[in-house]
């Protein structure tokens, strides 16, 4: 498999080592492009980088489930570019055979998480975890199951400066029984302490006329599998037809 080939030619960092770079208290920049383009981006990375080695495994399974209210308040506060907002989530690190409920804060361009580990025994909340959203700011507020997202996820480490950049592929959204495959794109996220346009990825990115997007893949999922739900998503326009281009006669989300 060719990517597997350009991986092994990176040098590899394991869980306990990447433990400087946890970044959860961070600047992200989000870039979407075409699988197509991947293999060379990587090639262009490998002197600057590591690559995450997990049970030797350089390529791992992520699967996450996210909650939302009745009046989709995260999905809301998301496209009206609220400064202060959330999302809630479960993520199950296949590989590691952990898992966790997070909550994502983005405040005033940084995201910070905070998570604790779980069980994958029930999807629905315990008393005790809702005591754990409710701590991080998110009060009075009554969550159901959202989407589920499973995807294939590479993870570069750079330790001067302290930075990472995952590469999230063969995406899955479902809900409700429908499922929609992406296995066309990669979407690539740079994390930060505070934005570093020295970045060797920043610098790769500018030089190929990929700007950072403001989508997440909550939000994608949520607008591929909408049906005949009323969700507004106008501010997400440009972005998404821009990915209709990559997708070209794939499934078009506008």
């Amino acid at each position: 498999m060719v990517l597997e080939k350009i991986l092994n030619r990176y040098n590899s960092i394991s869980l306990a080592e990447m433990d400087s770079v946890k970044l959860m208290n961070r600047i992200d920049s989000k870039f979407i492009f075409s699988i197509n383009d991947l293999h060379d981006i990587l090639l262009n990375l490998e002197n600057d980088y590591s690559v995450l080695n997990v049970n030797n495994k350089l390529t791992h399974s992520y699967e996450s489930l996210y909650f939302e209210d009745e009046n989709d308040r995260f999905f809301r506060d998301h496209h009206r570019g609220k400064k202060n907002r959330f999302k809630v989530r479960y993520r199950q690190y296949v590989d590691s055979k952990k898992y966790y409920l997070e909550v994502k804060h983005k405040k005033n361009g940084r995201t910070f998480k905070r998570r604790v580990l779980s069980s994958i025994e029930n999807d629905d909340l315990s008393l005790k975890q809702i005591k754990f959203v409710r701590k991080s700011s998110i009060s009075s507020i009554d969550l159901k199951k959202s989407i589920s997202t499973s995807y294939q996820r590479i993870t570069l480490v750079s330790l001067i400066p302290p930075e990472r950049i995952t590469f999230d592929i063969s995406l899955s959204f479902s809900k409700n029984g429908d499922t929609i495959k992406m296995s066309d794109i990669a979407i690539a996220e740079l994390k930060q302490n505070k934005i570093d346009r020295n970045s060797p990825f920043y610098k790769l990115m500018k030089k190929r006329g990929k700007r950072s997007i403001k989508l997440s893949k909550y939000i994608l999922g949520r607008i591929a599998l909408k049906g005949k739900e009323k969700l507004k998503y106008n501010r997400f326009k440009i972005t998404l037809l821009q990915l209709n281009k990559i997708r070209k006669n794939e499934y078009h989300l506008v």
